[in-house]
């Protein structure tokens, strides 16, 4: 979806629109168009689970766009105009703004000091080397449940309601697939991909889900009394962290 955006930006020229909205409103001074996209970055983190997308997907074109106004393109070894600088703020306003907000990052919650006694634990035991281990919750929980589970450790609000996926996917797998190799919707979607130059093969890893089989990494920690805490059980230090 972030390729798909960024294409996006570049193909319509809205991302080099955007770019000279923000010279316009705050170009009198470098420092205030990386204070845009600063203020920029921090709007989008609350509801971008991704901060590869948000800022290499939507934030970066724009960036890129404003150097180009200016002429500052490493190309031609002009990246020192203000490139370099903007690029700068771009890489460090992204990961701050990923660790304000807990919807602005996709990660699996884990405590690092059980990460750290798992592969200690593994790198001593003979016979694996070479193999692959996954130190992931073997429950994943969705991230509805993460943030309830901090909410409760903030003594904040929760979620009233949760809308299950499969109610929303009411729609079985093989109707929504017949839809889609309909002529009109096949050819509507042929013109889509071709103007922002996507193969179709792409279409189907757009919400492509991710899974991690850790019955490798339980069967090597076994006996070791190494085990993934429940996140109730730290949710409340993490909370008291980020206060």
């Amino acid at each position: 979806m972030a390729i798909l955006i960024s294409r996006g930006l570049k193909k319509t020229g809205l991302g080099s629109r955007i770019g000279l909205m923000f010279i316009a409103l705050l170009g009198k001074r470098t420092i205030g168009i990386g204070y845009g996209l600063a203020i920029c970055e921090l709007v989008l983190a609350p509801f971008t689970p991704s901060n590869t997308a948000r800022g290499g997907g939507i934030v970066h074109p724009i960036m890129k766009s404003i150097a180009n106004a200016f002429d500052s393109d490493p190309a031609k070894g002009t990246q020192g105009k203000v490139g370099t600088y903007l690029a700068l703020v771009n890489y460090h306003a992204n990961p701050i703004a990923s660790a304000m907000f807990l919807t602005a990052t996709a990660p699996n919650p884990l405590v690092v000091d059980f990460v750290a006694k798992a592969m200690d634990h593994i790198a001593h035991q003979d016979g694996l080397d070479g193999h692959a281990f996954h130190i992931t919750d073997p429950n994943p929980r969705s991230a509805g449940q993460v943030i309830s589970t901090f909410a409760r450790a903030g003594h904040a609000p929760e979620f009233a309601m949760r809308i299950d996926r499969q109610v929303i996917n009411v729609v079985p797998k093989q109707a929504r697939k017949m839809i889609s190799q309909l002529p009109p919707v096949r050819r509507i979607t042929d013109q889509v991909l071709a103007d922002f130059g996507i193969p179709r093969e792409t279409l189907s890893y757009i919400d492509y889900p991710t899974d991690f089989d850790s019955r490798h990494a339980q069967k090597a920690l076994e006996g070791s009394g190494v085990s993934v805490p429940p996140l109730e059980a730290y949710a409340d230090k993490r909370w008291d962290y980020w206060e």
